[in-house]
């Protein structure tokens, strides 16, 4: 009997900096069986535009982080689209697992492009009137929106306008 190969998941943040979001991250990552999953890092931005506080954690780990290197500008977000696109056509991963919003919202717009997988967004804080239009405009390509708490759940549900059953709080 064959050994099944570990499911491919890409944990996709806007950046390692030294926040609850990343820090939570990290433990994921560190409880992770690695017989089953096989997790990679990417993040929106590079180390010359937002501190790595978590990357010598990750790198520890031996997890592969790979950054879009988001500039700055038209051509910069250009510029990150491609380089996630062609992230996602080379790892091809399973799931994919936006953590904040921008992050979300990249992995959200690329889905049609790129191959087949399962997105998982989260929210984490209360969001803008700006960024609740863009969770109204784009849910439809996301799976389920995990949440941290009933009350991001109903800001969500109301402010977005999203269904209640997509979303998830943990």
């Amino acid at each position: 009997m064959t050994t099944p190969s570990p499911i491919r998941i890409l944990y996709f943040t806007n950046s390692l900096g030294a926040g609850g979001a990343e820090r939570q991250l990290l433990y994921l990552l560190r409880g992770l069986d690695r017989t089953r999953y096989a997790p990679m890092v990417a993040t929106v931005y590079g180390e010359s535009y937002l501190a790595a506080h978590y990357k010598p954690d990750l790198e520890a780990l031996n997890i592969p982080i790979y950054s879009l290197e988001h500039g700055k500008g038209v051509p910069g977000r250009l510029g990150a689209l491609a380089r996630y696109a062609a992230l996602m056509w080379r790892f091809r991963p399973h799931i994919v697992q936006g953590i904040l919003h921008y992050a979300n919202l990249i992995a959200r717009v690329m889905r049609p492009v790129v191959p087949p997988h399962k997105l998982i967004t989260s929210v984490r804080e209360r969001y803008t009137p700006n960024q609740l239009r863009s969770e109204r405009l784009t849910h439809w390509l996301n799976g389920t929106i995990l949440l941290n708490s009933t009350g991001l759940l109903d800001h969500m549900a109301e402010g977005a306008h999203l269904p209640r059953q997509k979303l998830r709080v943990i």
